[in-house]
């Protein structure tokens, strides 16, 4: 009923074997880059969000592509924060496989998206070695500007039985 008087709103939205690709070109642009401006645009809201076994594809005209499968995404609105729940896989030429766990939460307004809690978990393998690590940051999208604060990296490899951490 809130929709009807106010901002419209989907209560729940679950897509199943999503395929997407971002892509950045070479002046820096992203693909999706009008989707971001919103002023004088009526916004949807999505309360609650499910994506299963989805496919992302992110590539960048000088750093090449990366690609994420089976993706499971759970968010939630709950106020002015959004909860999320995150598993993929990924392959790629620096790595085997690697599967990523991430949970946190979004804040978005009218020009940015934060990530005030991010903490992803990874494992995998590279040359046949295996190897597992976690990051955790403070993230923010303002406009094209990009920022992460108290970041703090944390790699095990048993490739060369190496361990990296930076704050």
């Amino acid at each position: 009923w809130s929709s009807l008087w106010g901002k419209p709103s989907i209560e729940k939205l679950v897509l199943n074997h999503p395929e997407a690709q971002l892509i950045r070109d070479a002046s820096g642009y992203w693909n999706i880059n009008d989707l971001w401006r919103t002023s004088g645009k009526r916004q949807i809201i999505f309360n609650r969000i499910q994506i299963n076994n989805g496919i992302l594809t992110v590539r960048d005209e000088t750093l090449g592509s990366l690609t994420f499968d089976h993706i499971q995404l759970a968010l939630s609105r709950q106020g002015d924060k959004i909860p999320y729940t995150l598993t993929a896989n990924s392959q790629s030429a620096y790595w085997e496989n690697m599967v990523l766990n991430a949970t946190g939460s979004a804040q978005t307004d009218k020009s940015s998206l934060k990530l005030p809690d991010v903490l992803v978990k990874f494992n995998g393998k590279e040359n046949g070695y295996t190897f597992a690590g976690s990051l955790k940051t403070q993230a923010q999208w303002q406009g094209e500007y990009f920022t992460a604060n108290d970041s703090k990296l944390d790699i095990n490899s048993h490739r060369f039985g190496s361990t990296f951490h930076i704050n």
